[in-house]
C-alpha cells in the first residue's frame, strides 16, 4: 500500500494568483515607459490622472499577492505570518514603505511615485512568487528567459537595420535621436535594455537544456548588449562574468572534473566561438557606439560632474532632501538638460531627494534587498548581483521608475529552488495556518 503523501492541489485562487501574475510580470518586462507613452498613457511625463502614474503590473500583481493570500483565509493575517517568516522582505518593504510616507508629507507624489513600482512592488513581487510553488517559479523562470531572448533577438535585428520597432522617448519627450545609434526593442531605453539583459543573463545558465546550447544563448545575450551600446554593463559583464568562469574552470581542474578532452574541447570551442562573435560583430555594425565612443564623452563627463550638486545644496535640502522642483533647479546650476542628462547615480540621486533624513531608510531597506538576494540565490547569479549594483551606481536606475529591481529579485526567487536549502516560505505560512485549525502539519 502507498502511503506517500499526495500533493495538495493548488486552490482556484491560488491558480488565479498565478495568472494575475504572469501578465503582471510581462508588463513590466515590456511596457516601458516609453511605449506607455506611445499609447497615450502618461506614465513619466508631466500631468495626467494620478493613476496613470502607477505601471499597470502594479494593479496586476498586487491583485495577485491578494489572492493568494486570500486563499490563505484572512489575507492580512497570512501577510503577516509571510513577512515574518521573510524578515529581510518584511524589513525591505516596510522602510520603503515609511519613506514613501516621509517623502509624500514633504514633497507629495511627485517624490514619492517611483518607489511604488521600482521598490515596494519589487517586495511585493517575489512575496507572490514565494506563495505559488516550485513548478509555478519554474515557468515565471521560462518566461522571463524567452522574454529576455527575444529582447535580445529584435535589439539586434534594429541595430542590424539601424531602425527602432517602436518610437524612443524619454521623460514624455519627441522621440529621441541620437548621434550612434542604440537599439530600445521591447524595454525601452537603450541602458534599460543593457542592464537588464546583463543582469539576467544567468538565466541561460539555469534552462534545462544542453550545455552547449545554453552557451550559445550566452553569447547571443552578449550580441545583444553591443546592439543596445551600455559600455558599463557590457564591460563588466565581461569582467565579471569572464572571472567567475575562469574561477569555476580552475576548481573544476583541481578537484578532477576535468579530463584532457573537456580542457582540449574547450579551449577550440572558446576560440571558435570568439572568432565567429568577431566576425558577426564586423559584419553587422554592431556596438558601434560602444567602439566609436570609448574615450571620454559627454556621458562619461555628466557622471563626474553631478558630484558638483553637493556644493549646491542648501542645508535644509541636505538635511530633508529637495523637492521635484529643487531637483530641476539643481540641474540648472549644474548645467544639465533635465529632458536628457541626469544624476546618473541612484546613491547620489536618493540623496539629493530625501536628505540625510530619507537616505537612512532609503540605504537601510536596500541593504535587506541585497542581503536577501545574496541569501537566496548562488553561482553566477551572486555574480549578476554584484553586476546589478555596479551598473546601477552607473545610472539613477534605482532612484526612478524602473523595473530592473523587481525582474532581478523575481528572477533571484524563481531560481531558489534549484538549490533546496530550507522550507519554503510558502509551506511556513501553510504550516502556520495547519497548526491553527488543528491539522497535521
Amino acid at each position: 500500500m502507498n502511503t506517500a503523501p499526495r500533493a495538495v492541489p493548488p486552490s482556484r485562487a491560488m491558480q488565479a494568483a498565478f495568472w494575475l501574475f504572469a501578465p503582471g510580470l510581462l508588463a513590466f518586462l515590456v511596457l516601458p515607459a516609453s511605449t506607455l507613452f506611445a499609447l497615450g498613457i502618461p506614465y513619466d511625463a508631466p500631468g495626467g490622472p494620478v493613476l496613470a502614474k502607477l505601471h499597470p503590473g502594479t494593479t496586476l500583481v498586487l491583485s495577485a499577492w491578494f489572492l493568494a493570500l486570500c486563499s490563505l483565509g484572512n489575507p492580512l493575517r497570512a501577510a503577516l505570518v509571510q513577512l515574518r517568516a521573510q524578515h529581510l522582505l518584511g524589513l525591505y518593504l516596510a522602510s520603503t514603505l515609511a519613506l514613501f510616507g516621509y517623502a509624500l508629507l514633504r514633497h507629495g507624489l511627485g517624490g514619492a511615485a517611483y518607489l511604488i513600482d521600482t521598490h515596494i512592488m519589487a517586495a511585493v513581487a517575489v512575496l507572490v512568487l514565494q506563495q505559488l510553488g516550485p513548478r509555478r517559479q519554474r515557468q515565471t523562470l521560462v518566461l522571463m528567459a524567452v522574454v529576455l531572448l527575444a529582447n535580445a533577438l529584435l535589439g539586434i535585428v534594429e541595430a542590424v537595420l539601424q531602425a527602432r520597432l517602436l518610437p524612443l522617448h524619454i521623460g514624455g519627450t519627441d522621440e529621441v535621436a541620437e548621434a550612434f545609434f542604440r537599439a530600445s526593442a521591447l524595454m525601452g531605453h537603450p541602458l534599460q535594455n543593457a542592464q537588464q539583459t546583463a543582469t539576467l543573463l544567468p538565466l541561460m545558465l539555469l534552462l534545462p537544456l544542453a550545455a552547449g546550447l545554453r552557451c550559445a544563448l550566452v553569447l547571443w545575450l552578449g550580441l545583444a548588449l553591443l546592439a543596445f551600446g551600455g559600455r558599463a554593463s557590457l564591460g563588466l559583464s565581461v569582467l565579471l562574468y569572464g572571472g567567475w568562469f575562469v574561477v569555476q574552470a580552475f576548481k573544476r581542474g583541481l578537484e578532477g572534473r576535468l579530463n584532457y578532452l573537456h580542457i582540449t574541447g574547450g579551449a577550440i570551442g572558446l576560440l571558435l566561438g570568439a572568432a565567429a562573435l568577431v566576425a558577426v560583430v564586423a559584419a553587422s555594425g554592431l556596438g558601434e557606439r560602444i567602439f566609436a565612443s570609448l574615450a571620454w564623452d559627454n556621458s562619461a563627463s555628466v557622471r563626474v560632474r553631478v558630484w558638483a550638486v553637493l556644493g549646491h545644496l542648501s542645508e535644509e535640502q541636505m538635511i530633508f532632501g529637495a523637492s521635484a522642483d529643487g531637483v530641476d533647479a539643481l540641474y540648472q546650476q549644474l548645467g544639465l538638460d533635465p529632458r536628457f542628462e541626469a544624476i546618473e547615480n541612484f546613491w547620489l540621486l536618493a540623496l539629493v531627494q530625501y536628505g540625510l533624513v530619507g537616505f537612512g531608510l532609503f540605504l537601510f531597506g536596500l541593504a535587506c534587498a541585497l542581503r536577501f538576494m545574496w541569501r537566496h540565490t548562488f553561482g553566477a547569479m551572486r555574480v549578476a548581483l554584484v553586476l546589478l549594483v555596479l551598473v546601477s551606481s552607473t545610472t539613477n536606475s534605482l532612484a526612478v521608475k524602473t523595473p530592473a529591481l523587481l525582474l532581478f529579485m523575481v528572477a533571484v526567487q524563481a531560481a531558489a529552488h534549484l538549490r533546496p536549502r530550507q522550507p519554503a516560505p510558502a509551506a511556513l505560512v501553510a504550516q502556520h495556518f495547519a497548526v491553527q485549525r488543528g491539522l497535521p502539519g
